[in-house]
């Protein structure tokens, strides 16, 4: 899969490989293409419309800090995000970082 984000208002992408855990298939070790290993997500909570979801985020492999994410499908990102999202992500977070903004979605805009 392809993910892309924002590093100082400059735009990168990277094509990344998720292994999905046959036991626990809410889990994906996420990898470079190289087999590197980046992350393992979680799901902790899948709102019942699909719209939004609370990931939990750690190295994988190792029992360190981790850090939660709330993510937006794209076609939900200008509506109001389903109120059981926000409450389980303030529960599992007690904190938040706005690291959206509307520009986000011109500046990650799939390039032609």
């Amino acid at each position: 899969f392809n993910r892309t984000f924002l590093i100082n208002g400059q735009r990168h992408s990277m094509q990344l490989r998720g292994d999905f855990d046959l036991r626990h298939t809410d889990t994906m070790d996420v990898r470079t293409l190289g087999m590197q290993a980046l992350a393992r997500e979680t799901m902790i909570y899948l709102a019942p419309n699909l719209s939004c979801g609370v990931m939990k985020v750690g190295p994988v492999g190792r029992d360190t800090a981790c850090y939660y994410d709330l993510r937006v499908k794209n076609s939900s990102v200008d509506r109001i995000i389903d109120a059981k999202c926000w409450r389980h992500f303030y529960t599992v977070a007690r904190q938040e970082t706005h690291v959206y903004t509307p520009a986000c979605q011109r500046d990650v805009r799939p390039r032609k």
